[in-house]
């Protein structure tokens, strides 16, 4: 019995020796030769080789690494993206919000129109602030979407005829600097006319 089993041992280490083993019978026998290190020595006297046993030894790294690349990373890249993907959605267009969130009122106060009105307005007024050089006008639709801005010098700015009116919405004036510095912006002055109610 033990004459057979030698036999086939004989059979396979040839078998290595020429190249002819499969892959997955070449890394048995490579473990085994990493698992006794007293076989280890024997079958190196037998396979006259010097590189088996580097080759066993390689196998272990070269998983952590295939472990790595296959496992380890798509985790963290999909843990980076559920953790970062909602700041880079923010940085890489997506849209601001509407300007009446984005600051706190300031002392410029809005004065005309608001409140119900009898026709979309066209001419809009407000209170001069000492520091402002100039006011950056801002007129939205009820969705908040900018239908119209406009630099002004004065205290008043009345809509070009070609400029659309809006029947609802609201608008706001930024106060600018003589440095071109932003100021604090007047409060939202909302307005309704009778052609938004229809």
């Amino acid at each position: 019995m033990t004459q057979g089993r030698d036999e086939t041992r004989e059979a396979r280490l040839a078998a290595y020796r020429d190249g002819n083993l499969p892959p997955d019978e070449r890394a048995a026998l490579e473990a085994t030769i990493l698992a006794d290190p007293e076989a280890s020595e024997e079958l190196y006297a037998q396979l006259g080789i010097q590189d088996a046993l580097e080759r066993a030894r390689g196998a272990a790294p070269r998983a952590a690494l295939r472990r790595l690349f296959t496992v380890v990373l798509p985790l963290a890249a999909a843990i980076a993206l559920l953790w970062l993907g909602p700041q880079w959605q923010q940085q890489l267009g997506a849209p601001p919000e509407p300007p009446r969130f984005r600051s706190l009122p300031g002392t410029l106060r809005g004065l005309e129109p608001q409140g119900e009105l009898a026709a979309a307005p066209r001419q809009f007024r407000w209170q001069r602030e000492p520091s402002a050089a100039q006011y950056r006008f801002e007129l939205y639709d009820r969705e908040a979407t900018l239908r119209y801005d406009a630099v002004a010098r004065d205290t008043l700015l009345i809509l070009p005829a070609d400029a659309a009116a809006v029947d609802a919405g609201f608008w706001r004036v930024v106060p600018v600097d003589s440095a071109g510095a932003e100021l604090r912006p007047s409060e939202p002055l909302h307005f309704t006319s009778p052609d938004a109610r229809r």
